[in-house]
C-alpha cells in the first residue's frame, strides 16, 4: 500500500472519491490546507474540502459545470470570501466512467493552460550581460 492510499484510509470519503477517479490515469491524493489535493501525474487538478470534490475549470470547462448548476469552491480569506478556479463535480458525472475520464483530462488541461499562462507572466530572473 503506497502513501496515498493510507492516507486515504483515514478519511472514507477521499477513499470513495479515488476509487472513482483512479482508473482514469496516474491520479493520486495529497494532504493540504485540512483537505486534499488531487493530482494527474505532477499536475493538480482538483482538490477535496468538507466532503466535496472539485475539479480545476477555466473558460473551456466551465459551461460543463454550469449546466449542472455547479459551485464554485470559496473559502474565507482575513477580509474577505476567496474564489478559486475550481468547480464541485456533479455526482452524475462521478458515476459515468466514460464522462468521468473526459471531466479529469478537460480539469487537466485547464491545469496545464493555468500553468502555461503563469509561466509566461514571470518575469527572467536571468541577469543580462
Amino acid at each position: 500500500m503506497n502513501k496515498s492510499q493510507q492516507k486515504n484510509k483515514e478519511n472514507p470519503f477521499l477513499e470513495k472519491v479515488m476509487k472513482f477517479l483512479m482508473p482514469h490515469g496516474p491520479i493520486s491524493s495529497r494532504a493540504m490546507f485540512g483537505g486534499y489535493g488531487i493530482y494527474y501525474g505532477d499536475v493538480i487538478i482538483g482538490s477535496i474540502f468538507q466532503n466535496t470534490l472539485y475539479l480545476r475549470a477555466d473558460d473551456n470547462n466551465r459551461q460543463d459545470y454550469a449546466e449542472y448548476a455547479c459551485k464554485p469552491f470559496v473559502y474565507e480569506g482575513l477580509s474577505k470570501a476567496i474564489t478559486l478556479p475550481y468547480m464541485s463535480l456533479p455526482d452524475a458525472i462521478l458515476h459515468d466512467p466514460a464522462l468521468l475520464k473526459e471531466w479529469i483530462l478537460k480539469a487537466y488541461e485547464a491545469s496545464l493552460r493555468y500553468k502555461a499562462r503563469k509561466s509566461k507572466k514571470k518575469p527572467s530572473t536571468k541577469k543580462r550581460a
